[in-house]
């Protein structure tokens, strides 16, 4: 599967990822070329849970070029809104 970060930065936005399957979005990153500890640690992850997800999902989403705007937690603890890219 190629990697879109476009696509990405709109089903982060809209809370469209589910915790289990961003280790293989981080793994598609890698695969794309972007690299760093929070994308490497997002891509190791075995069946995660959404408390483990989201601890290193800023770092994840800032070495990927995306930024946060603001975070607002709702009950999956997901960050409300991303903007920008690379």
């Amino acid at each position: 599967m190629s990697f879109d970060l476009r696509k990405l930065q709109a089903e982060i936005s809209l809370d469209r990822i589910p915790p289990e399957r961003l280790p293989s979005v981080a793994q598609n990153a890698l695969e794309a070329g972007y690299d760093g500890p929070a994308i490497l640690r997002m891509a190791i992850l075995e069946r995660p849970s959404g408390w483990e997800t989201n601890q290193p999902l800023p770092a994840f989403l800032k070495e990927l070029g995306l930024t946060i705007r603001s975070i607002s937690y709702s009950h999956s603890t997901r960050p409300a809104t991303v903007i920008g890219s690379r």
